[in-house]
């Protein structure tokens, strides 16, 4: 059944599709009334209402009201569907990575400014007692004058009293304790979300073309769970039994019955990382969850760094030359006949072409 109220307050001859979130269509539509362009979340309804993602970000986003946080402006029910209205932002921390590395990397500035942002608005959301549980490059938005807006509520809970949550999240992102199949108080799975973002700041990785891990693994793969353990073990070192403590002892032999150093200060230290990153790296990205400094601190750290806002129009804009010259020099499409004797020939060139990794450390990224 269609909403009259919402039809009547936006346009939906100007509503155009934006994309697909995690949970539901991105759109976009004009408020008649304002003459602003507003973002339009569409989730469908599961059978028993309202989706458990489309009822927690509501709750979340209409409790919560912060500078950095996405703002809820209305929500609606229409047909089988649930119509969360926000404001609308420019661009995604993932798709603007992927524009900067055209032209180089964020500043150290440019960093420290993404970072305190962040952070305020985890300290705000912590403090009011909401875990996030998916903090990642993609949900963090930056609007057209820079600002920050941590966004996607949709896995958030409100969870003052610190209670063991269950698994949810990105794996590129996760704690290492949920890896385990071991439950968290909450917070802290957002704490290592947020330094694993630092580290993908500092790396220039966009953690869709290329992750943390794939630089660290040296090849580019869809890591499992005990992949990305094997890793972390890499970056951080083998931990002691102490730091993992909540996991059982299967899990512990498991994957940690041989000694590693750990390679993340020399990571630090290659790629020129400030003394408030290396803190808050250091800080976040640690095994034991009970030892991971908190948002307070972390905007603490990051009082009196110098910070630089991001033009972001100015990148998004080389991103459209730069695609608008690709297309010009690109030779058009050759369409070949398929010979079905040469199914069984050997994919000559193939590495060449995808061991984007490799070609990463060669060149000494890494």
């Amino acid at each position: 059944m269609i909403n009259k109220e919402f039809r009547r307050k936006y346009s939906l001859q100007q509503c155009k599709k934006q994309g697909q979130g995690g949970q539901g269509k991105i759109l976009t539509a004009v408020n008649l009334e304002s003459g602003n362009t507003v973002i339009v979340k569409k989730i469908v309804n599961d059978a028993s209402g309202i989706a458990a993602c489309a009822w927690r970000e509501r709750q979340a986003l209409s409790s919560l009201s912060h500078q950095n946080v996405i703002k809820l402006l209305d929500s609606y029910c229409e047909g089988n569907s649930t119509l969360l209205i926000l404001e609308k932002c420019e661009v995604d921390l993932s798709v603007l990575l992927q524009a900067v590395r055209i032209s180089g990397q964020f500043s150290v500035g440019n960093r420290h400014f993404l970072l305190q942002s962040l952070f305020q608005a985890l300290s705000y959301i912590h403090g009011q007692g909401f875990v996030h549980r998916d903090v990642k490059l993609s949900n963090v938005l930056l609007m057209r004058d820079s600002t920050v807006k941590l966004s996607d509520f949709g896995l958030s809970v409100k969870n003052p009293l610190g209670l063991p949550l269950s698994d949810a999240g990105s794996k590129f992102y996760k704690a290492p304790e949920l890896l385990l199949n071991s439950k968290i108080k909450g917070r802290e799975g957002d704490l290592f979300a947020a330094g694993m973002l630092a580290l993908h700041l500092l790396l220039n990785c966009d953690d869709e073309e290329v992750t943390v891990y794939d630089l660290i693994a040296q090849e580019q793969t869809d890591h499992s769970a005990g992949q990305i353990i094997n890793i972390l073990s890499q970056l951080l070192g083998t931990p002691k039994r102490e730091e993992l403590a909540h996991i059982n002892d299967m899990y512990f032999q498991t994957y940690f019955s041989e000694h590693v150093e750990g390679k993340l200060a020399e990571i630090l230290l290659q790629f020129e990382a400030s003394e408030e990153e290396v803190k808050i790296i250091t800080g976040l990205i640690r095994w034991d969850p009970a030892q991971r400094i908190g948002a307070d601190e972390c905007c603490k750290l990051l009082q009196g760094a110098q910070t630089e806002q991001i033009d972001v129009a100015k990148i998004l804009n080389i991103k459209k030359a730069h695609e608008e010259e690709k297309e010009q020099i690109a030779p058009p499409m050759q369409v070949q006949e398929l010979n079905m004797n040469d199914l069984d020939a050997p994919l000559a060139g193939l590495d060449q072409s995808t061991d984007f990794c490799t070609s990463l450390f060669k060149s000494g990224l890494l």
